[in-house]
C-alpha cells in the first residue's frame, strides 16, 4: 500500500491544488481528506474496471469536490456569511409584533390615500375588492381567479359608466397607490 501511495501522490498533490485555487481552506483539511479518498479507493479498487489511477483521480475530484463545499458552508456559517439558501429561518415573536406593526402602518397609509380619492375611484376599488356575482360568474366561466383590470372596466360601462370617469378613476388609483410604495 506504501507503493501505491508514493505512485499515487503526484495525484493527490494535483487534486490538493487543484482544489486550494479554487476554495480558500487549510491545507491540512483538504490533503487529509485526500488521504482518506486514497485509502478508500485502495480497499474499494477492483482492477477490471480500469486503472487505478483514473479511479483515484474521480473519486478525488468528486470527494474533495463535496467536503469542500461542506467545508467552505461551515466556514461561511462561522463568519456569519451564509448564502441565501443556507440561512436558517429563526423565529422570534419580536419580529412578528414588528412586522405585524409595519404592516398596520401601510394598510393605514393605503386606507388614508384611498379615502382622500374621489368617490368614483373609492366605488372602484370597492368594486375590485367586493365584485358583484356578474363578475365572479364571469371569472368562472374564463377560469380566472383574479379581477382583471380590462373586466372591471367592461362592468362598469355595462352600468351605465362613462370612459372617461373611469380612466380618470384608474388614473387616481394608480396614482395614489404609486406615491404610497414610493
Amino acid at each position: 500500500m506504501e507503493k501505491l501511495y508514493l505512485d499515487s501522490k503526484p495525484i493527490i498533490d494535483r487534486a490538493v491544488s487543484s482544489v486550494m485555487r479554487k476554495n480558500r481552506l487549510e491545507r491540512e483539511e483538504i490533503l487529509s481528506e485526500a488521504n482518506l479518498i486514497f485509502c478508500q479507493c485502495a480497499e474499494n479498487f477492483d482492477p477490471k474496471i480500469g486503472k487505478f489511477e483514473n479511479f483515484l483521480s474521480n473519486s478525488l475530484y468528486f470527494g474533495l469536490y463535496t467536503k469542500c463545499r461542506e467545508l467552505s458552508g461551515e466556514q461561511r456559517r462561522r463568519e456569519g456569511k451564509n448564502h441565501f439558501w443556507e440561512r436558517r429561518i429563526i423565529v422570534d415573536i419580536d419580529d412578528f409584533q414588528v412586522e405585524d406593526k409595519r404592516q398596520e402602518n401601510v394598510n393605514s397609509i393605503i386606507d388614508a390615500t384611498i379615502l382622500n380619492m374621489s368617490q368614483d375611484s373609492q366605488d372602484i376599488v370597492d368594486i375590485f375588492f367586493n365584485p358583484p356575482t356578474e363578475i365572479k360568474k364571469k371569472e368562472k366561466e374564463n377560469f380566472c381567479k383574479r379581477l382583471k383590470k380590462e373586466d372591471l372596466y367592461k362592468y362598469l360601462r355595462s352600468i351605465g359608466w362613462e370612459r372617461k370617469r373611469i380612466l380618470l378613476g384608474f388614473t387616481e388609483i394608480k396614482k395614489g397607490l404609486n406615491e404610497v410604495w414610493v
